[in-house]
């Protein structure tokens, strides 16, 4: 009996031993799924788990760690045993900028303030000009005329998000955008502006297609789309 537990104790001590042994250091740490965040950033975060027990690690301080940079929404942490961690990271989308008191706010389709700066931000997203918003804590509020473009920003891609230069509201009949290649968008009215943003999200893929130089995009008809191709 005594020999029993003696080999029973040993086993508990070995097991024990061989969990805290150098085979269950954290070696490699795969990420994925960032658009907005730099890699080298992502790992600058996750750099201090290297070499710790991924036995003992937990997988809420993981978390915690990513969710204080504000780009990131959520994560899902897989351990791959021995020594390796899979993160899958969803960033919040990036919709917008105002300037605030000469910095630059950028914010997503909640009003979460993703960024603040003068210069060198993370992203490239439109300007917003002739809006009116406050704050409330870390978000900004979002009248009515703003929340339309917002949720009409929110539907298309940020790939087309990232080519529009500015967007002017101007009055509820009128609202303008440039792109970055100095195009000149006419939206019109805010009505079915969803609608329009829709629009020129196919366009512009039909325009990188087909190499087009363009003068303008008239979008004042939702449904009747004008692409002036200059001469």
């Amino acid at each position: 009996m005594k020999a029993r537990i003696i080999i029973a104790v040993l086993l508990i001590i070995g097991l024990i031993s061989f969990s805290l042994s150098p085979f269950f250091q954290i070696k490699n740490i795969e990420i994925e799924g960032q658009n907005i965040l730099r890699e080298a950033e992502l790992r600058e975060m996750t750099d201090k788990f290297h070499e710790r027990n991924i036995l003992l690690l937990n997988n809420e301080l993981i978390e915690s760690t990513l969710l204080k940079n504000q780009y990131i929404n959520d994560c899902i942490i897989k351990k791959h045993y021995p020594d390796t961690i899979h993160l899958i990271v969803y960033e919040h989308k990036p919709l917008g900028k105002l300037i605030n008191n000469g910095k630059y706010i950028v914010f997503n389709n909640n009003g979460d303030i993703l960024e603040e700066g003068a210069m060198n931000l993370k992203v490239d997203v439109p300007l917003i000009k002739g809006v009116a918003y406050s704050f409330s804590q870390d978000r900004i509020i979002f009248p009515t005329e703003f929340a339309k473009i917002v949720q009409a920003l929110a539907l298309i891609k940020y790939d087309t998000i990232k080519k529009i230069d500015f967007i002017e509201y101007k009055s509820n009949t009128e609202i303008v955008m440039f792109l970055k290649e100095d195009i000149e968008v006419l939206i019109g009215k805010n009505k079915d502006i969803e609608k329009k943003f829709k629009v020129l999200s196919s366009s512009m893929a039909n325009i990188m297609e087909n190499n087009s130089e363009i003068e303008y995009i008239d979008l004042r008809v939702a449904g009747k789309p004008v692409i002036k191709v200059k001469n």
